[in-house]
Formats: structure tokens, C-alpha cells, sequence
């Protein structure tokens, strides 16, 4: 009985280990980035948005988080009482 429990835990742990991360499916994705950029104070034509999108293949889901963390960010500078506030956003789905 423990000898047929060994191998049984053995061929469980085994299993497990081959359903790592590095598996996961390689998919097709759009991105779709939007950049808000506002001026305090008020400036006519402001808050200003543009929307893009950018397709990147062969992208696991964890690569593609990767990828949306670093089409976010946001900046600001400020110059002649005027501050400029740069926020950029970004969604994931796989392209369809």
C-alpha cells in the first residue's frame, strides 16, 4: 500500500509540474490605447483624447499583461502657470 502511494503522489507531482506557466497558448491581440491629455488652467481644446490601436502577435496572456502595463502611464509638466497632465490607458482582448 505505501509503495503504490509513493508512486501515485510521484506521477501527481510529476504532472504538475509539466502544466507550468511557460505552456500557456500564444494568441493574437489588439490593444487599444487612449491618451487624455488636459491642461490646468483651462486651455480651449482641451482635454484633448486620441485612441490607437496596435495588434501584437504571439502573445501568452501573461506576456500581453506585460504588454498593457507598459502602454499605461501617466506624466504631467508644468511650464508658464500652465500644467499639462498626460494620462495614457490601454484594453487587451485576442483578436477575433
Amino acid at each position: 500500500m505505501k509503495k503504490s502511494m509513493i508512486i501515485f503522489v510521484s506521477v501527481l507531482m510529476i504532472s504538475l509540474m509539466g502544466c507550468s506557466n511557460s505552456d500557456e497558448v500564444k494568441q493574437n491581440w489588439v490593444f487599444t490605447v487612449t491618451t487624455v491629455i488636459s491642461v490646468t488652467p483651462a486651455m480651449e481644446g482641451y482635454p484633448m483624447t486620441s485612441t490607437t490601436t496596435i495588434e501584437k502577435s504571439n502573445l501568452s496572456s501573461t506576456e500581453a499583461d506585460a504588454e498593457l502595463k507598459s502602454l499605461t502611464t501617466t506624466a504631467s509638466v508644468t511650464s508658464g502657470g500652465f500644467t499639462m497632465t498626460t494620462v495614457t490607458t490601454a484594453t487587451k482582448e485576442v483578436k477575433k
